[in-house]
Formats: C-alpha cells, structure tokens, sequence
C-alpha cells in the first residue's frame, strides 16, 4: 500500500508542475507515461522508469529518497509476490520497519513541494510581467 501511495505522491507533484507551473519536463513525463500505461497496461516498469526521470529533473527527489523508494519497491515486490526463505514462512516486514518506512516517506517525499525551481522562478516572472504590463 505504501508503494501505491508514494508512486501515487510523484505523480501528483508532476501533474500540479504541469498544470499549474506548466512544466515542459513534467508534460513530457506524463505523456510518456500515459503511453507507457496504453502500450503495456498490465506491465509496472513504468514506475520504476518514472522514478528514474524525476530523480533525473527535479530537486525533490534526493539520492537518499531515490534509494529507499527502490527499497521500498523491493519490500513490496517480496510481500506481494511470496517467496519462502528456509523456515518455508512467507516474508512479512515487522511494525518498526513499516513505522520507519511511514516516517521516511512522510519526512523526505510527502510533505515536500514539487517546485521545480527553475520552473517556479520562470512561472514568476512571467506572471509578474503580466501583471505589470496590464498596470501600464
């Protein structure tokens, strides 16, 4: 669920950067991704793509988070696709390794603005320019 959850965080941010902020890269990524999802529909390569090419263009994803979002998809693989270790008991993460998981990805992605600042400091000016030449 936590996975679900934090794919479904990036793209929210690269839609509020498309929308909003109107982010070329953001666009390009969600049109890729869009395709991606048509071509293949039952395939999640693209999460893992779509990781790669946030990490790659925006300033909220640091080498840290990167990490433990491949950790985390790691965890998730092995809880929903059962492998059994030598007792033959099915791999279940414990109440701590969740709870921490919870708090990295509350602390380092979810409360984090998807501000591209590049991007914020182009959709600044321009609206400014706007405004002053609607002054004048």
């Amino acid at each position: 669920m936590l996975w679900t959850v934090v794919i479904s965080d990036m793209m929210f941010k690269l839609e509020e950067l498309a929308e909003i902020y109107e982010d070329t890269k953001a666009h390009k990524i969600l049109n890729e991704t869009k395709k991606s999802w048509q071509d293949l529909p039952t395939s999640s390569e693209w999460e893992i793509v779509i990781l790669d090419k946030i990490y790659a263009n925006y300033s909220f994803a640091s080498d840290i988070l990167k990490v433990e979002i491949e950790h985390l998809k790691k965890l998730r693989n092995i809880c929903a696709h059962p492998t059994y270790g030598h007792e033959l008991n099915l791999y279940q993460p414990n109440g701590e390794q969740c709870k921490g998981l919870i708090r990295t990805f509350l602390d380092g992605l979810f409360v984090m603005p998807p501000l591209n600042h590049k991007a914020f400091t182009e959709s600044l000016l321009k609206d400014l320019a706007q405004n002053i030449l609607r002054q004048n």
